[in-house]
């Protein structure tokens, strides 16, 4: 169990990173004006969005890293 959460909270960090390095490129070399290369940002972005809700919503980071200190690391449970 541990190891699946820590996999998909690292999944779900390096997806942030991604995204970022990528809409930085995409700055850097690309004309916005372009209606191509707006819609590439258009779609990046709104993909950068989505994935944060789906990686903070709701509190599933926080469940997950729980889950690793309890699991993988036997630490006790965070009282609520």
């Amino acid at each position: 169990m541990a190891d699946a959460s820590s996999s998909k909270v690292f999944a779900a960090d390096q997806v942030q990173h991604l995204l970022a390095d990528l809409v930085s490129l995409v700055h850097r070399h690309g004309d916005a004006s372009e209606p191509e290369t707006k819609a590439l940002l258009d779609y990046l972005d709104a993909q950068a969005k989505r994935n944060l809700v789906i990686t903070f919503g709701g509190g599933v980071q926080e469940v997950q890293r729980e889950s690793i200190s309890m699991f993988g690391l036997g630490l006790p449970r965070v009282p609520r």
